[in-house]
């Protein structure tokens, strides 16, 4: 008997009909059973949970590249001397990344950006990796492996961009394997796109994939005949190429290479759970692997679209140096493409009902792997909350110094390093400048560089270590130069440098060629002079320099007078320069030369709560000794 749609249940008998429409699609695009693909579902929110349940994923380079991604952000209406200090270098390898975390870091904020791109590369990740299996003839089924890939060695190091390369990589090996004999323009160009956004995904990766597809088309034979297949490598090559002829200077150049050992052997089954060779969570894996090949009892099948990764990835894993081109842990990260195309030569034995159930168990032993990450991250959490008590007294946009890589930074849940940069978690949440590696960023692999020609916050007001005092107190006191820390909590330590202020203002950072700003003192310290004219308040600093003020009451005009200090001995010139973020350029000296009496200058506020105080070489350093004086707000 017919039911008319509008009788009851029947809607939701039409729901339920859509849902199954979905999962048939989804299972037969995947080329999964149902029942994996359940398996696929499970193992995908498990993921989701891992990356947004704590407060802070791990990783030792993520805090760096999610303060760079708020960073970024602001070049356009921050402080004015982030536009200084910083420039984007659009093409990068790592350029993808950071312009799908702009907008999310826009409309989120730079955790929940960072925690998208994870998303992202955590779902997209295993449903890839099952289009290659599916592609090259394997079983599909072993893409839930793709979950771990997504939380393996380079998600612990913090290399957000390789992890969101990698499915990438498994899309560009399905268009590659899927051209047809004689491709066509759609075909090629297709496939170009893909590379090309691997390139500005991540250098290794898209080198890598670069190899493996070069190396299938010559096992596979007939160039001639096929030869249209190889041709959507020719704008991806000229894209590498124009980047490795305009990359510029290396960071630096490490003095060793670093070669395959036993450490690293071990990181090829410890890598998914620490950041170190781990002969525990080594034997812990192998325990795993070894259980699931009793279940499947898996033979070995062979084609060049199989083989070919494998061995390149094999290959890479144990010849590679560590360190190429400052880059490190090249070789060690190369287990992943390991742990990404092993999978690809298993076939299992299916014949009787233990070995059917080899889905079922594999799903089972991801979503433990899931599970146990998502309670290590909550104890990481734990063992971080001690430096957010303390950023509790840091007051917004204000800037930090991490001691924490010349304390202790290794972490008691995933290894060595890893706590090295959490302080930038900070500056990522509330604005300001950090003194660690994102900070000082020269990497020619990042968007975000520094102007090597201007300079740095050279004082930081708060300043975070960790460690017992007992152990660390003489490292800690040495830096800062405090005696004891301000406040702490657990093992992470506040230390705070008051600012210089007045009570019309205080400064919040500055930076400069020579020395450091000085309180009623010239820079070299004697009396602030001026043509023979000594002024008892103001600021002594050296070109070039920024300062930046922040008024501590309301006001309608900044006076004061510039020149440059006696201490110059008659030589030398400078520019000075006031400037606010909204309206530009305020006040503009001119060129000032040494012996000159100084020049007064009172400028209209109109609202504005902070100010920025340049001294700019005309043309250079030498001898520019300047001095802000009579500073007062009316």
């Amino acid at each position: 008997m017919n039911v008319p749609l509008d009788a009851p249940g029947a809607p939701a008998k039409l729901e339920f009909s859509r849902f199954e429409l979905w999962a048939r699609r989804a299972a037969l695009w995947l080329g999964v059973s149902r029942a994996v693909l359940v398996g696929f579902v499970l193992c995908g929110v498990l993921a989701l949970i891992s990356v947004w349940l704590p407060r802070f994923p791990v990783g030792v380079d993520l805090p760096q590249h999610a303060n760079l991604f708020r960073l970024w952000t602001e070049l356009h209406d921050g402080p004015l001397e982030y536009r200084h200090m910083y420039r984007v270098a659009p093409f990068t390898p790592y350029l993808l990344t950071y312009a799908i975390a702009y907008p999310l870091t826009v409309a989120f904020g730079a955790v929940a950006a960072t925690k998208c791109l994870l998303s992202i590369g955590a779902l997209a990740t295993p449903v890839m990796l099952t289009r290659w299996l599916k592609t090259v003839g394997a079983r599909p089924a072993f893409g839930l492996v793709g979950y771990v890939l997504a939380f393996d060695y380079g998600y612990l190091w913090g290399f957000i961009s390789y992890t969101f390369a990698l499915p990438l990589m498994f899309a560009y090996f399905v268009a590659v394997l899927r051209q047809p004999e004689r491709p066509g323009v759609r075909d090629i160009l297709r496939t170009s796109v893909l590379g090309i956004l691997l390139f500005f995904s991540h250098g290794i990766i898209f080198g890598f994939s670069v190899v493996v597809v070069g190396l299938t088309f010559l096992f596979q034979g007939a160039w001639l005949r096929r030869w249209l297949r190889a041709v959507h490598v020719l704008p991806m090559g000229a894209c590498a190429l124009f980047w490795f002829t305009h990359k510029g200077q290396i960071a630096y150049w490490h003095p060793t290479e670093e070669w395959f050992d036993k450490a690293r052997a071990i990181t090829l089954f410890s890598g998914s759970f620490m950041t170190t060779a781990s002969p525990f969570w080594a034997y812990v894996a192998l325990a795993a692997i070894a259980s699931f090949l009793l279940v499947a009892r898996p033979r070995l099948a062979f084609s060049a679209a199989r083989v070919v990764p494998v061995v390149v990835a094999l290959v890479a894993f144990v010849v590679t140096p560590d360190w190429i081109l400052s880059t490190w842990l090249v070789g060690s990260r190369c287990s992943v493409f390991v742990h990404a195309f092993a999978p690809a030569l298993l076939v299992p034995r299916t014949k009787d009902w233990v070995g059917r159930q080899w889905p079922g168990y594999l799903t089972l032993l991801v979503a433990a792997f899931l599970a146990l990450l998502t309670v290590r991250l909550l104890d990481f959490n734990d063992e971080i909350a001690g430096c957010f008590k303390l950023a509790k007294s840091i007051p917004a946009g204000t800037d930090l110094q991490t001691l924490v890589t010349a304390t202790e930074l290794d972490s008691d849940v995933f290894g060595q390093l890893e706590l090295g940069q959490v302080p930038a978690w900070i500056t990522a949440e509330q604005g300001g400048m950090i003194d660690n590696d994102s900070g000082t960023n020269l990497y020619y692999q990042i968007p975000i560089r520094r102007r090597e020609d201007f300079p740095f916050p050279s004082q930081y007001r708060f300043a975070i270590a960790h460690g017992e005092l007992a152990r660390f107190g003489g490292i800690m006191r040495a830096y800062t130069g405090l005696p004891n820390p301000t406040r702490s909590a657990g093992k992470w330590r506040l230390f705070e440098h008051p600012p210089i202020h007045t009570d019309d203002y205080f400064v919040v950072r500055s930076g400069q060629s020579f020395a450091a700003p000085r309180a009623d003192a010239s820079v070299m310290g004697s009396p602030l002079t001026i043509a023979g004219v000594t002024f008892a308040h103001g600021l002594g600093v050296h070109a070039r320099s920024f300062v930046r003020l922040r008024f501590t009451r309301p006001g309608s005009r900044f006076e004061g007078a510039v020149g440059l200090d006696d201490g110059a001995n008659g030589q030398g010139s400078v520019r000075f320069r006031i400037s606010s973020d909204r309206r530009g350029t305020l006040f503009d000296s001119g060129v000032v030369k040494s012996g000159r009496a100084a020049r007064r200058f009172s400028v209209d506020l109109a609202g504005e709560s902070e100010l920025l105080l340049e001294v700019l070489p005309e043309p250079a350093i030498d001898h520019g000794h300047a001095d802000w004086v009579d500073l007062a707000l009316h």
